[in-house]
């Protein structure tokens, strides 16, 4: 379903990007009132993040977190760990993991003991022409359900009431392909005179059926005739039935201000509103995932490892990062004035950049600042090289631009020419010189709204790294 519904597959992000925002501000510290503990938080924090020449795992935490996530779609997401000891770095000699192991959940199932408690799992699929059947033992196993107490073990997929609807859509978007058929080329019905030769009625009926792609026939004569049937009277609204749909899947996740452009509201819809009462549950509910996820990591994974290597009973604990509400609504209100305020803004492009690193960061979106300055630097020593050293300055966006040349923001858009902006400058959109501009064009600033949509559709266009494929044996 989430290679095939976008609006699945936004939705799931929609559920994971929080996961991988508050992954930047984690951090394992000693357990709350005791003494001690600070040697074995950053030994389960060198475990998580060092790089694997440093005694690190194979793959990174992140991996896991996102992997972590895809139980939210499959109702369980299963590991199996693999143990070392490291010969170098500060884990030197100590039991840690090498690999947190994805095992695809289609291909497991659970076993238990004669109480019913968690045994491990038993994987069994066909991989490079072999077969595997293989029991992982508890030991080496750990698993992360959603909704465990609705369904033991397995869990419940969040997109389990969603799919009746994207099962809908599929079937209403081919019976709307079918009548917009119909409407396009209408239904042929040719006739035929008595008692035809053979191969006049098989070409006949041959070029009838080609008719649509040929766009004419040949017939022997007159008798031969072929007739359109166009559907008349008010078609049926296919859109409001698929957008009704559409906005009940995202009711089923708790995301219904997902779609009020499209479900039915009015007006255009942009970022979540947390003073909304639908906003808040939403992230509370975010808040339950995150908070049920630390617990698996808390209680079933770190302890172990303190317990071969120290045996202090002194057990750290993870945490997500946090942003209060009042650094979120202080950031996102500066950046709402400054986004609206456009090129008029009196800050530093310096200022306006690291904002806009801090909007990304905070929204989860996966976008290289380094390779952006580093490309501006070489837009600026170019213009300096065609402009003199210091006829360049750097606009408000933070692209370089000519000091005090025609065709800038605040100036006049239609000239150009010697001494001024060249044609296609910064001066006019998309690159088009602008007295080649329609009269009735004119220069906007993007919103607010637009530019932190501007950010999300970044987010959900982004790749998604499939897990690799696993096996146990």
């Amino acid at each position: 379903m989430r290679r095939m519904s976008g609006q699945a597959r936004a939705l799931y992000r929609l559920l994971t990007m929080p996961m991988l925002a508050a992954l930047k501000g984690c951090s394992v510290i000693p357990p709350d009132g005791q003494q001690g503990g600070t040697k074995e938080s950053q030994f389960i924090h060198d475990m998580f993040f060092l790089p694997p020449a440093g005694g690190g795992m194979v793959y990174p935490f992140k991996r896991f977190v996102k992997q972590m996530g895809l139980a939210l779609f499959n109702g369980f997401s299963a590991w199996e760990l693999i143990y070392w000891q490291p010969q170098a770095g500060p884990l030197k000699g100590k039991y840690t993991l090498r690999e947190i192991g994805w095992r695809p959940s289609e291909t497991l199932s659970f076993l238990t003991d004669g109480q019913g408690n968690f045994n491990g799992f038993r994987q069994r699929t066909f991989f490079q022409g072999r077969t595997i059947d293989v029991k992982i033992p508890k030991d080496n196993a750990l698993y992360f359900a959603n909704e465990e107490a609705e369904r033991p073990f397995y869990g419940v997929s969040m997109f389990e009431s969603a799919f009746y609807h994207y099962d809908k859509i599929s079937k209403i978007y081919f019976i709307t392909h079918l009548a917009a058929q119909r409407k396009a080329v209408g239904t042929r019905v040719g006739t035929m005179p008595p008692n035809p030769p053979r191969a006049d009625k098989q070409g006949f009926i041959k070029a009838m059926a080609d008719l649509g792609l040929a766009q004419y026939i040949v017939v022997p004569n007159a008798d031969w005739q072929v007739n359109v049937l166009q559907d008349g009277g008010a078609s049926f609204d296919y859109l409001g039935l698929i957008n009704h749909h559409i906005s009940q899947m995202s009711k089923s996740v708790l995301a219904q201000w997902f779609d009020e452009a499209q479900g039915g509201g009015e007006g255009d819809s942009t970022l979540v509103d947390f003073g909304k009462q639908s906003d808040v549950t939403f992230m509370m509910m975010l808040e339950s995932f995150l908070e049920d996820m630390a617990q698996t990591i808390n209680n079933d994974l770190i302890p172990r490892f303190i317990d071969w290597n120290f045996g202090s009973g002194l057990y750290p604990e993870f945490k997500w990062g946090e942003l209060t509400a009042e650094q979120r609504a202080a950031i996102q209100e500066i950046f709402t004035q400054l986004a609206a305020a456009g090129q008029q803004a009196n800050v530093s492009p310096e200022f306006m950049i690291e904002l806009e690193q801090k909007m990304a960061t905070d929204l989860g979106l996966d976008i290289d600042y380094d390779k952006i300055k580093a490309e501006r630097k070489k837009q600026q020593d170019l213009l300096e090289q065609q402009y003199g050293e210091g006829q360049t300055t750097m606009g408000i966006n933070g692209v370089p631009q000519p000091l005090n040349q025609p065709g800038q923001f605040g100036q006049d858009m239609g000239q150009g020419g010697p001494g001024g902006q060249p044609p296609g400058g910064p001066g006019s959109p998309s690159g088009i010189p602008p007295n080649l501009m329609p009269d009735q064009f004119q220069q906007v600033q993007a919103s607010a709204g637009q530019l932190l949509d501007s950010l999300i559709e970044l987010s959900r266009n982004s790749p998604e790294p499939e897990p690799e494929p696993g096996w146990s044996g």
